[in-house]
């Protein structure tokens, strides 16, 4: 899924213009990377965590030359889902292939 489609998605069901609902979600994006950016968390109810978390160094070995190589330190993101959203992944009909039944052979 897009961010185009999300704003298709969202016109259909408000039945706003479209071009509201792509100008909604681009600034919806802008104000979560800021957040992400300036707070280092965004919390989402019901959806869950967006975190900023700073590795540590490493150290890697080139396994061609044998050379030992100290990588930096970085930021990444991490997401963790709420419990809803866990729950909801996970129930029973909406999993993929639930049609599919275990048999004894």
């Amino acid at each position: 899924m897009t961010k185009a489609d999300i704003a298709e998605a969202l016109s259909k069901k408000m039945g706003f213009p479209n071009k509201d609902c792509y100008e909604f979600v681009d600034t919806f994006f802008e104000l979560l990377k800021k957040g992400i950016l300036e707070d280092k968390k965004v919390k989402l109810s019901g959806f869950g965590n967006f975190i900023v978390k700073k590795t540590k160094p490493r150290k890697w070995i080139n396994p061609a030359d044998k050379r030992e190589i100290t990588i930096e330190s970085k930021m990444k993101l991490s997401f963790k889902p709420s419990p809803l959203l866990k729950k909801y992944i996970n129930s029973a009909e909406d999993r993929p292939f639930n049609e599919w039944r275990k048999e004894i052979l």
